[in-house]
């Protein structure tokens, strides 16, 4: 009996627990951690890495202090103290209380149902849910601010969603939901955290960015890039922009209008490059503190990164307005807020600036598998990766796997089946061309087309109700850990709903 099991068996009226979907998903959540305790060592274990990361920053922003003062004095500095500093080696002392491995695994929980939780009426959700402030009572929990919460979470590391994913599957596993025997893998493109890009676009935000950022670089007693004519050539570039932007179909004034903003854009950015020339012959960063100088220099690396960028897209929009040269998507800047974000288009469908994850789906709908390639790698070379995460999360060798057409692989599929998976069934005609005759014509391999298209059902369910369509967080390793905590969150839901229609399981 968990928690909240308990505090409706012993809770007066006002108290109960109430019947809700959310709350009999936080009584399965809590259902696996009681059987799962490995998982809270292994958030214990990232919130004392990040410590320790931060711990080794003080200390060598403290060594620098000691040597910094002993030069000042003319005194001689001992350096046998100085030795690299290994965060694995270093130890935690009591400090501030830090928020609950176990209340942050609710979180994780939660915000894969909900949504992120810095988003406003998520967050009010959870504030005002009966449920949870019963289980925060119970627990002898304070409810945690918002920018606790998101710290915290983010400090859970991809490693760790994925374990939780694959305690998940055996947890479902011993409650005879499913055998996980058939399997069925699909992708899917999902949207960035970024709008959609134009060469015009791109040149303005870069610009901007790069600009604004050299202007800051007094905060860290260094001197700022000289502005130069980049005030005037910004607010230029963003009215050609604008103009770019309305037009439609003229192809002959986007083609005037863009000549201007590439001329005023090479110039701006050839004086970011002459002015961070300058600065880094003339500036040295051995007077701030470790911990600035790296922060110094990231700002400075992004500068630098910005303007070899812009001018990469100035030199691509040139070949392709002006000399009709198409350049690969991979070539090209498609965000600034998500470099990871890669060009994606399946079929006839609409083309995003996003993701490809590969789902491997079971048989009674559990999400088994979840594997996010960076770039738009080609679905063939995924299946058997996927098919193995399968294997290794589930430890069941499948009897039936079933793909599409974009799977097609005669290489793969004679893997699976040399792995001993009796039936590999690729659907479409390439497909059909790898497949022998009587295999394609049995009736197995009929019934396992027919029931591929379950698969579909997944990608909608976790598109239109858990948010998958279009991501709020940016870079590869926080987009899989958010698609981690739809997947969990997914199969939990799932769960209950197969306890609530036993008599639909087939």
């Amino acid at each position: 009996m968990n928690i909240l099991q308990q505090i409706s068996v012993t809770g007066n009226l006002i108290e109960q627990v109430p019947n809700s979907d959310f709350s009999n998903f936080l009584g399965k959540t809590i259902q696996l951690l009681d059987s799962e305790s490995k998982i809270l060592d292994m958030i214990e274990d990232d919130l004392d890495f990040k410590g320790k990361a931060k711990k080794a920053v003080r200390i060598e922003d403290f060594r620098y202090l000691e040597r910094y003062n002993c030069e000042l004095l003319g005194n001689e500095f001992d350096s046998s103290d100085c030795t690299p500093i290994s965060v694995e080696d270093l130890q935690l002392h009591q400090g501030r209380p830090r928020m609950s491995a176990k209340l942050i695994f609710l979180m994780i929980l939660v915000q894969g149902y909900l949504g992120s939780l810095t988003n406003q009426k998520n967050f009010d959700f959870l504030k005002e849910s009966r449920t949870f402030s019963l289980l925060l009572e119970a627990y002898g929990w304070k409810f945690p601010g918002r920018s606790t919460i998101n710290e915290n979470l983010n400090k859970v590391s991809l490693e760790t969603h994925e374990y939780i994913l694959k305690r998940q599957i055996q947890f479902l596993i011993g409650l005879n939901l499913d055998d996980f025997k058939e399997l069925t893998i699909d992708s899917t493109s999902v949207s960035a955290d970024s709008k959609w890009p134009t060469d015009s676009g791109i040149i303005l935000a870069l610009l901007q960015r790069s600009y604004h950022l050299g202007q800051k670089l007094d905060r860290f007693e260094t001197e700022n890039l000289r502005p130069g004519w980049c005030p005037r050539w910004l607010k230029e570039i963003k009215q050609l922009d604008f103009q770019i932007n309305c037009l439609s179909g003229r192809q002959r004034k986007v083609k005037r209008l863009y000549k201007q903003l590439l001329n005023k854009a090479e110039k701006f950015a050839a004086h970011l490059s002459r002015e961070m020339d300058r600065w880094n012959s003339n500036t040295d960063l051995y007077h701030l503190l470790p911990s600035k100088q790296a922060q110094a220099q990231t700002v400075i690396d992004v500068i630098a990164k910005d303007t070899t960028d812009v001018s990469r897209t100035i030199l691509n929009a040139r070949n392709r307005i002006f000399q009709g040269v198409s350049v690969k998507a991979k070539e090209k800047v498609l965000s600034i807020s998500d470099p990871d974000a890669a060009f994606i288009k399946k079929g006839g469908r609409e083309p995003v600036v996003g993701y490809k994850p590969q789902l491997v789906r079971s048989k009674q709908g559990f999400v088994v598998s979840l594997v996010l390639p960076p770039g738009s790698a080609s679905d063939s070379g995924q299946f058997v990766p996927v098919i193995e995460q399968a294997i290794k999360n589930t430890g069941v060798l499948p009897h039936l796997v079933s793909a599409d057409d974009g799977y097609s692989s005669q290489s793969a599929r004679k893997y699976l089946l040399d792995k001993g998976v009796n039936i590999v069934n690729i659907s479409g005609s390439k497909g059909k061309k790898i497949i022998s005759d009587d295999d394609w014509n049995s009736d197995l391999y009929k019934e396992a087309r027919r029931n591929r298209s379950a698969v579909e059902s997944l990608m909608s369910i976790m598109k239109g109700c858990f948010g998958l369509g279009r991501m709020f967080v940016r870079g590869l390793d926080n987009v899989r850990r958010s698609m981690f905590q739809k997947a969990v969150a997914y199969n939990f839901l799932r769960c209950i709903y197969w306890f609530e229609n036993p008599i639909e399981q087939t």
